[in-house]
């Protein structure tokens, strides 16, 4: 159960393909539940809906009309819940101060269904604290909580979220599975002639992820700002959208910094235009308020491309110690001395990208997530 499969959302509708489809071929019997939400005041179409549906590989898919904006509430969803959840073994609920994934959870306490929980980074400071603070505090307090104490388990994708987890709720029964990323395939050298144009050639910094304030792409504009004069030829790839007022403002940032020339704005990226980005790049940048996993720069490592992330990426410990990147603070002068370790060396950039493809192999293959799943849904079922 999710609350929207619309890829405007990015990583947490990806991953949820990704899940279901590593546990398929294991034996497992998947039905993704999700509302027709298509970001703020949109509905998914019929055809978005079929070629979902058609990208899950066999994985059964039900869709239910969103009947409010508020907390993505449906109550066709709900009604399908309440005929249809005992027919299941798990409930695996993916965010919480969402309505369908907080109804399932309660559904199936009341039904005796086993559920787990995947907090989506909801639990972070970043996420309690962002948006209708004290809403949340009331509903932590009356619905959340008691659903993680009641949880078969809580399913973190990082340490990092673990700890955020059991800050909130001590007694929560947690596991750590990381996501899986698929093995990168590179892209052909016309497809990244196409997306870079008369900026082909030279270095290129990408940043890969939705454009919302919690990914601060702020202060990658005034770093890559800080090293423009000293990389004329390096470009600054921004692959993502989002709320049209934002990223008009962060385009508007841009060019106070001049850096109209430097930033290609790219949008929102699938298929082979997303393989060219992560062949294009030199070096990847995120330097998130907040990320519970951080799917992109997982993304970014199985394709061999060294990573900049905050301490606010929950993996991005792992990848500083692996030697597949640097952890900056969400500072300008920061950010862009870390990005400049790989841009001015090579032997540097080479080494980190050997150490990405290692730890995306060993930490975020599809093999290793489906049995740890799997592993948890017998245990708990």
């Amino acid at each position: 159960m999710i609350p929207s499969l619309s890829r405007v959302h990015g990583g947490p509708s990806n991953a949820i393909w990704s899940i279901a489809r590593s546990i398929a071929p294991l034996g497992a019997s998947v039905t993704v539940v999700s509302t027709d939400n298509d970001g703020p005041d949109c509905r998914l179409s019929l055809e978005s809906r079929e070629s979902l549906s058609t990208s899950a590989q066999g994985v059964d898919v039900v869709f239910r009309g969103q009947t409010s904006e508020f907390y993505t509430a449906s109550l066709p969803g709900l009604l399908w819940l309440v005929k249809n959840i005992t027919h299941f073994d798990v409930i695996h609920v993916h965010a919480l101060f969402s309505f369908m994934p907080v109804a399932a959870a309660w559904l199936a306490r009341l039904r005796g269904v086993r559920y787990v929980i995947r907090p989506l980074g909801t639990l972070g400071a970043y996420g309690l604290s962002a948006r209708r603070r004290w809403l949340k505090k009331v509903s932590l307090t009356l619905c959340e909580r008691p659903l993680l104490r009641g949880a078969a388990a809580v399913h973190c994708t990082s340490d990092a979220e673990q700890v955020e987890v059991l800050a909130v709720c001590p007694t929560a029964r947690t596991v750590v599975i990381p996501l899986a990323v698929p093995p990168f395939e590179s892209a052909s050298e016309s497809a990244v002639r196409t997306l870079l144009g008369a900026r082909y050639g030279g270095p290129v910094v990408l940043f890969l992820s939705r454009l919302d304030p919690k990914k601060n792409v702020e202060v990658l504009l005034e770093a890559f700002a800080l090293l423009a004069p000293h990389h004329s030829d390096a470009t600054l790839l921004i692959a993502g959208d989002g709320e049209r007022d934002y990223v008009t403002s962060v385009k508007v940032r841009a060019e106070t910094l001049g850096l109209a020339a430097q930033v290609i704005w790219a949008g929102r990226l699938d298929g082979v235009a997303k393989a060219a980005a992560f062949t294009a790049a030199t070096v990847f940048a995120l330097p998130s308020h907040s990320e519970n996993f951080g799917i992109a720069a997982a993304e970014a490592l199985a394709a061999g491309v060294p990573c900049v992330l905050s301490p606010g990426v929950a993996i991005a410990a792992k990848v500083a110690s692996s030697g597949a990147g640097q952890v900056a603070d969400m500072t300008p002068r920061a950010t862009a001395n870390a990005l400049a370790v790989y841009l001015d060396s090579a032997d540097t950039r080479s080494a980190a990208s050997a150490a990405a493809k290692e730890v995306a192999l060993t930490e975020y293959s599809t093999a290793a997530m489906g049995d740890r799943l799997m592993s948890l849904y017998r245990q708990v079922s």
